[in-house]
């Protein structure tokens, strides 16, 4: 099967003006050329003679209020003639000759669009998406650093150019410049000077003319907006900003590999398959927490080429990183098991409101102890205390016996009630004898008083603070003591029920 012909930018060129349909615009486009051409060379005339001058102003004031149209056209065409009478500018008859006298259909359009391009351009970056009504500039990322880590419009290998414009009607105008054959669009073409994709539409003096003007229209000095996001960048010892536009090339691109509408129906397929309990080749994606903005709350096409396509709509995905099962350490290098961040993280929230609550009773000069602020106060405490509990029982589904390292710093009073299945003679002897649980509610007293000082000392507990929080830790404690000795004897008197009945079914 033979090889389609790759088309020429003369048949791309020509195809899309044609498929415009607008022959029988010639005459208005012709009036706005001849009109405009008219206009910047009026604004050239000066005089000498300050009466005339004076005049002169008044007539440019009037010219400045014109629209450049085949409308106003015989209006500025009168001006023009008695500018040459009056000897204010010179002759340019024989240029409007040449206009006048323009037949060819493609060469009179691409005059036209040269005259409509100011602020169309193609883009990867759009203003217009920041805020559908800023007119700031967009602009085209030509940034080639790559980074495996990060998407960026530089990582895309085909992108898909938008076509931005300050007024939707010119959005035929920014699917010209969006033409090409190669993936790169006609307008980065101009936008360089590159005169090739005009070369076999327009004679030589017309081509050198026009790439001129679309190479000086196509790279305006950039403009922010006031309805622009800013922000302050902090750059050594000032500050540098920054206009935030959204990357609409990267946004195209997310949205034609995995929300085109045939792209929806492919997964809408697959799942399907998968509810059925039928096999499927296809790989099933899953999209979760996708987040949807719209930019605006009807007619995109307004705001780029592009967001039009796509509805309006943006879609982002879920950047946070992924929730890993942490692999859980024994704290043997800590030489206190109240420096492990996990149990300061349980915590923390507790430790806050209980400090809050403290600071609003002494800078109100109250006492804690009145029976309904004690109780409060109290329950905090014990909210704090089950936290250190439930720490304790993260670490109890490692391995009996952690602790029996010799490189474990903790104090054995921790050892033990961290690592309290451990069964080495003399650790059980000491978890048997000695006030291991006395030291223990110490520790506590001692953390969750400088726990409460916060960075600035806010708070300093006192003697009575410290006693009743050495009383409710003690009491949780005593508690959980007491759980973990009678599950353990339930398991043990399991075990000896089954060897039992094990036995009488030997017998």
């Amino acid at each position: 099967m033979p090889t389609e012909a790759k088309k020429s930018w003369r048949d791309v060129i020509i195809q899309y003006i044609d498929d415009l349909g607008e022959q029988n615009k010639i005459d208005k486009m012709k009036g706005a050329i001849t009109a405009t051409v008219l206009f910047n060379h009026l604004v050239t005339a000066k005089t000498d003679d300050t009466k005339q001058n004076k005049a002169l102003q008044k007539e440019l004031n009037k010219l400045n209020r014109m629209s450049l149209n085949e409308r106003s056209l015989p209006e500025i065409e009168k001006m023009y003639q008695d500018f040459i009478d009056k000897e204010l500018i010179t002759s340019i008859d024989d240029t409007l000759d040449k206009l006048r006298s323009m037949t060819d259909y493609h060469q009179i359009w691409l005059r036209y669009a040269l005259l409509q391009i100011d602020y169309v351009t193609p883009a990867t970056h759009v203003a217009k998406l920041t805020h559908s009504s800023s007119g700031g500039s967009s602009i085209m990322d030509e940034v080639d650093d790559v980074k495996a880590e990060y998407l960026t419009t530089s990582s895309l290998v085909n992108i898909t150019y938008d076509g931005a414009y300050p007024n939707a009607s010119l959005s035929k105008i920014a699917k010209f410049l969006l033409l090409t054959i190669d993936g790169t669009p006609l307008g980065k073409l101009l936008r360089a000077g590159n005169s090739e994709p005009l070369q076999n539409i327009l004679k030589e003096d017309e081509l050198n003319e026009l790439i001129t003007g679309f190479k000086s229209k196509l790279n305006p000095k950039p403009k922010a907006d006031s309805l622009a996001k800013q922000v302050y960048y902090p750059v050594d010892d000032d500050y540098h900003l920054l206009v935030v536009l959204k990357p609409s090339s990267l946004i195209q691109a997310i949205y034609d590999n995995y929300f085109f509408k045939d792209i929806r129906k492919e997964r809408d397929k697959i799942y399907k398959q998968k509810e059925k309990g039928k096999y499927s080749a296809d790989i099933l994606q899953s999209l979760p927490n996708v987040v949807t903005l719209a930019t605006v709350m009807s007619q995109p096409q307004n705001v780029s080429v592009n967001n039009g396509s796509r509805g309006g709509n943006i879609r982002l995905f879920n950047s946070a990183p992924p929730v890993w099962q942490s692999q859980l350490n024994p704290p043997i290098k800590l030489k206190s098991m109240f420096n492990a961040r996990l149990l300061n993280r349980y915590a923390y929230d507790n430790i806050v409101a209980l400090r809050k609550m403290l600071m609003t009773f002494e800078n109100a000069d109250i006492s804690f102890k009145d029976p309904n602020r004690l109780k409060g106060v109290s329950n905090w405490v014990k909210a704090i205390a089950h936290n250190v509990i439930d720490y304790s029982q993260t670490l109890a589904i490692l391995p009996a016996g952690w602790s029996n390292d010799t490189g474990c710093n903790l104090p054995i009073a921790q050892q033990i009630f961290l690592d309290f299945d451990r069964k080495d003679d003399e650790f059980v002897k000491l978890k048997q004898q000695s006030d291991w649980q006395g030291q223990l509610v110490k520790d506590f007293v001692v953390w969750l008083n400088k726990a409460l000082k916060g960075k600035n000392n806010e708070f300093i507990a006192s003697s009575e603070h410290s006693r009743v929080w050495r009383d409710i830790f003690a009491n949780i404690l005593r508690e959980h003591i007491e759980v973990i000795n009678a599950d353990s004897s339930d398991w043990q008197n399991g075990q000896n029920n089954d060897s039992s009945m094990q036995q009488e079914a030997t017998v």
